[in-house]
């Protein structure tokens, strides 16, 4: 065999063996945008090949045309904190011309799954998960408002924590107060009876009820404070959401 043919084949088979510089977090779909000055004065949404992962663009946020890109990563390739596991796939952005963005988007998950347990998003940075300040507008959706250019972010659900579920009612201090068995004492907590609109803010100064027993019950309400939200004859109302105020004991 020519010398300087075996020469270039062992290049080649060293290449293929041992990638250099190669992104471990591999990209599983990719999509991208052109925003031109028309539609970024009008404003738009764009979503990822699945549509759970959402980025709204509101008008005269970026003040030049831009191209965006949304890229979607299988969550089996990252660690995620303690207590919180993906509830689907992590998904970046980037706008390719960072100085278009003047104001705030909106990222928005909608995984499609109505369940009742916590859910939060997160952002990687430094190869470690952040929470963010999201705000969940149903079950299984969640969005937060960013200012930065490029993020890598993923819908988090912690199962130890009802979000959505039932409130029982117990006679105990006559206050705006609370028994949770998710929120140690100390903790603000917003309920909110789901079927009427009405919400009330009480303060977590017991445990309780029992998940073993109430696999549903999200809180046990004082008196007081459950019939801010509905009559104490119904024993029990039955589509409720618990939201931890701000940065309260936790």
């Amino acid at each position: 065999m020519n010398r300087h043919l075996l020469i270039i084949i062992l290049f080649l088979s060293a290449s293929i063996i041992f990638p250099l510089n190669v992104d471990a977090k591999v990209v599983t779909l990719t999509k991208e945008f052109v925003i031109n000055a028309k539609t970024a004065e009008r404003g738009i949404t764009v979503k990822s090949e699945d549509n759970v992962f959402q980025i709204g663009i509101f008008p005269k946020v970026l003040s030049v045309e831009a191209k965006i890109v949304i890229n979607q990563f299988d969550k089996s390739l990252y660690k995620f904190p303690e207590g919180w596991m993906a509830a689907g796939d992590v998904y970046s952005y980037e706008i390719i011309e960072p100085a278009a963005l003047i104001g705030q988007i909106r990222v928005l998950f909608n995984a499609g799954e109505p369940i009742a347990e916590l859910e939060k998003i997160f952002i990687f940075e430094n190869e470690k998960w952040r929470e963010l300040d999201s705000k969940s507008v149903g079950r299984g959706t969640a969005r937060v408002s960013l200012s930065v250019a490029n993020a890598r972010l993923a819908l988090l659900r912690n199962e130890k924590i009802l979000e959505f579920g039932q409130a029982s009612w117990y006679k105990y201090k006559n206050c705006l107060c609370a028994a949770s068995p998710d929120y140690p004492k100390g903790t603000k907590l917003k309920v909110q009876n789901l079927n009427n609109g009405k919400e009330v803010v009480v303060l977590v100064n017991d445990y309780g009820p029992d998940r073993s027993l109430f696999p549903a019950r999200a809180i046990d309400l004082d008196k007081v404070a459950f019939k801010r939200l509905g009559p104490l004859g119904a024993g029990v109302l039955k589509n409720i959401k618990v939201t931890k105020v701000g940065n309260s004991k936790s």
